[in-house]
């Protein structure tokens, strides 16, 4: 999402993305300064557990909104950035988590090569998604342009 986040909000019809994008992440950062105190509260488990399917299912929503709406609309667009807004939430107390998680997993002696291998991984499939995604968006490719699920269709000729 934050990589193509602009990708996704003219799918969903927003013409000016740069004020919606310095709210975004001005957001993202207040979330993120959570990881000081939210894992002491309620522990790193139901934190992760809960952002993780609370991503994922804003996610899903977005991509079934942007899939059978062929022509988004200005309610269609405003639950998009809606739930955009909220995933970054989630995605920014989720955050600081993935990182203490991973410190605190290994034995100490192991501890910078853990570090190393989850950095390298997750440097490795961001790098992937940046490559990959913009022959599934695009039109003279995958043409899915915000659209995760690209199988639902509702124009006739493709039904045929």
């Amino acid at each position: 999402m934050n990589s193509y986040v602009v990708s996704f909000l003219q799918g969903t019809g927003v013409t000016n993305v740069f004020p919606v994008i310095m709210g975004l992440y001005s957001l993202y950062y207040v979330a993120i300064l959570t990881g000081h105190f939210l894992p002491d509260m309620y522990g790193r488990r139901i934190i992760l557990m809960s952002t993780g399917v609370f991503c994922g299912t804003c996610l899903l929503i977005i991509a079934i909104m942007t899939t059978v709406i062929a022509v988004p609309t200005k309610a269609t667009q405003n639950a998009s950035i809606a739930l955009i807004f909220l995933w970054e939430i989630s995605f920014g107390v989720q955050s600081p988590l993935i990182w203490i998680v991973t410190a605190e997993s290994a034995p100490t002696r192991n501890r910078e090569k853990v570090l190393s291998v989850a950095t390298f991984w997750g440097f490795g499939v961001s790098l992937l998604i940046t490559s990959v995604s913009p022959y599934i968006q695009n039109e003279g490719y995958g043409n899915i342009g915000s659209k995760i699920v690209s199988g639902i269709s509702l124009d006739q000729d493709s039904q045929g």
